[in-house]
């Protein structure tokens, strides 16, 4: 590997112009170069020896350029490679969907897929399929998501196990569970992942959430991971079952996960108990620090601001600024006909923002009128 990174390196002068007309040298430099201490301009030198020796046809070394690409300098590159790929294969589109999917660019995922559709030079496989299903639970959209279930029914692949078992946490999230029960029962084979999106699914439903837990264990002899605990402390925790959800944490017989404690600090904060969500956010700051740590602070400090501890929620703030956390910026989307519309805070990039923050503030004045607040009642 060595070796490869100071050949890459060569790349860069442009003295250098070994003679490589075999595609598998490229293939093994470009693993080298996904490296993101490898320069740009090395993997540019590169990419026009493999245009200039007629390689650049080559549907393994187009998708290695884009992945390399993507690695070192993001989207904006590896779309140009794929743009201007001859044929593009399905492998090629999936990296740019993948990407897409990991920059929540989810507009532009379903745009890439229908091209991929009418173009008809690559058929969409189970990747394929996969990463579209993620971009439908994102946007929470139940339409489109049905429509690429037809589209896995019309290829043929609704016995894979992965698209299967992704088809049933579309429906879970989407809350149409007739259709998840549906398609829980259609699978032949099941596995744990699609054991905990029924036992997701069912949250709300605690008793029939439990059972389908306890079936998973005894008959089916699945043993629980982490997931399946943090969906049954959230599926507790939803209903108000806090002090349950709390003892089932404790019972674990292994150290529960970040995905554990955030789901019962989220059902704390919906509940505003300060007591819990404390001893949440304590286990919750012996992981890993980052911009998910910003987000237990925010929804802890705003336990503290609802149970009236307003210096307890001013600490917190001032702890969070000394070091810098700041929480990543939300999205929110909702659909309108057949078009996704994209929303963050304090967002005016809409073409009838205008029109959009008039109506909230006329309908802001009307709950404001009509409000009663809890304590009116007493």
């Amino acid at each position: 590997m060595r070796a490869l990174l100071l050949g890459a390196r060569k790349f860069t002068n442009t003295s250098w112009n070994p003679p490589l007309t075999r595609f598998r040298s490229y293939e093994a430099i470009l693993n080298a170069l996904t490296q993101p201490s490898i320069a740009l301009p090395s993997l540019e030198g590169l990419h026009a020896l493999i245009i200039t020796n007629g390689l650049s046809s080559k549907s393994v070394l187009s998708c290695r350029l884009i992945s390399s690409y993507l690695s070192i300098s993001g989207l904006q590159h590896a779309h140009k490679v794929f743009d201007y790929l001859p044929k593009r294969s399905s492998h090629a589109y999936n990296h740019i969907l993948s990407a897409y999917i990991d920059q929540e660019h989810y507009r532009a995922v379903f745009k890439l897929y229908f091209q991929m559709l009418s173009a008809g030079e690559a058929l969409p496989d189970v990747v394929t399929f996969s990463i579209i299903l993620k971009a439908c639970v994102a946007l929470n959209s139940l339409p489109h998501g049905m429509l690429v279930h037809g589209h896995v029914l019309e290829f043929g692949m609704e016995s894979d196990l992965r698209l299967a078992t992704d088809i049933l946490i579309l429906y879970t999230k989407c809350g149409s569970l007739d259709f998840a029960v549906k398609q829980f029962e259609l699978m032949h084979q099941r596995d744990a992942f699609a054991w905990t999106a029924m036992v997701d699914g069912h949250s709300g439903l605690v008793t029939e959430g439990r059972r389908i837990y306890d079936i998973m264990i005894s008959e089916y002899k699945i043993l629980a991971r982490q997931e399946h605990y943090a969906c049954m402390v959230d599926m507790l925790g939803r209903v108000g079952y806090l002090e349950d959800a709390f003892v089932f944490i404790k019972n674990l017989p292994e150290e529960p996960t970040r995905d554990v404690w955030g789901a019962f600090l989220s059902a704390c904060r919906v509940h505003s108990d300060a007591k819990l969500a404390e001893i949440a956010t304590e286990n919750l700051m012996r992981f890993t620090s980052g911009s998910a740590d910003a987000g237990y602070h925010i929804a802890m400090s705003n336990v503290y601001a609802e149970n009236g501890r307003w210096g307890k929620m001013a600490q917190l703030r001032t702890q969070m600024r000394d070091v810098g956390l700041k929480k990543r910026v939300g999205y929110s989307w909702i659909e309108v006909g057949n078009s996704v519309h994209t929303f963050s805070m304090a967002d005016d990039s809409h073409l009838r923002s205008n029109e959009i923050y008039t109506l909230l503030m006329s309908l802001n004045a009307i709950i404001s009128e009509h409000f009663i607040s809890q304590y009116e009642w007493l």
